[in-house]
């Protein structure tokens, strides 16, 4: 499995439970660089399959993920 198919797939475990993905919380859970989730991120993004957004919390700017459904 492609490292993009399981950082969506991962967002969408994530939200099946009622909460926020952000790209740090994929990054730990998926044991990959923080880098890594945001470039799989980009892909996703650039291919309509994910949508992001910034969210400040505590001060501390997060990447949040949202998945679309077919």
């Amino acid at each position: 499995m492609k490292r993009a198919t399981k950082v969506r797939k991962k967002a969408e475990e994530i939200i099946e439970k009622g909460e926020k993905p952000s790209a740090t919380r994929i990054s730990q859970e998926l044991e990959f660089g923080t880098p890594d989730v945001h470039r799989c991120l980009n892909y996703l993004e650039k291919n309509k399959e994910i949508e992001t957004y910034r969210r400040k919390v505590l001060g501390k700017d997060y990447r949040m993920v949202g998945v679309k459904r077919n």
